[in-house]
């Protein structure tokens, strides 16, 4: 019998969200290998323990959000199920630590610390970040907003010359 691509019905549940409230505005991937959004070659030169970079060459990614219809990656989501774990600021917080994977912190910093490293935003959520919001009619998540913040990240950027021409 064949496993599922993803870890957790969780897991499934928040992919099966983003594909259906995002897919008009960008693309979401499940599973991602890190060496398809990093690169081979950056991530050999990433960190010279061999350690770390077998784990990177055989990692995924949960979800990759990238701009629609062009494979370019907009937001890297790691979802943290086993311990309740979430990121801000670029560092790795942990709820609890599970008891099936003692590395868990240490393999989170690490992903953080490489899309870091080449600036590709990246977040760790729990599954509260992905809970809808009563306050919002239950709309949206915190999920959802990050997603935003980033698209309009990323349209600002590509359209900055352009506003400031509007402008002058």
């Amino acid at each position: 019998m064949l496993k599922s691509i993803f870890d957790s019905e969780s897991e499934k549940k928040i992919f099966k969200r983003l594909k259906t409230f995002w897919t008009k505005y960008v693309d979401v991937f499940p599973q991602i290998p890190v060496k398809s959004i990093i690169g081979y070659e950056k991530i050999e030169k990433f960190d010279k323990n061999p350690k770390v970079k077998d784990f990177l060459l055989k990692t995924s990614f949960d979800f990759v959000i990238c701009e629609l219809e062009t494979g370019i990656p907009l937001l890297v989501v790691e979802f943290d199920g086993l311990s309740g774990g979430f990121s801000q600021d670029g560092k790795f917080y942990m709820k609890s630590e599970p008891s099936i994977d003692k590395y868990r912190k240490l393999k989170m910093e690490t992903k953080l610390r490489l899309c870091s490293n080449f600036q590709i935003p990246m977040i760790v959520i729990s599954y509260e970040e992905s809970n809808l919001l009563p306050e919002s009619g239950d709309w949206i998540s915190i999920l959802d907003v990050i997603i935003g913040d980033a698209m309009e990240k990323r349209n600002h950027e590509k359209n900055y010359s352009k506003y400031i021409r509007m402008l002058t």
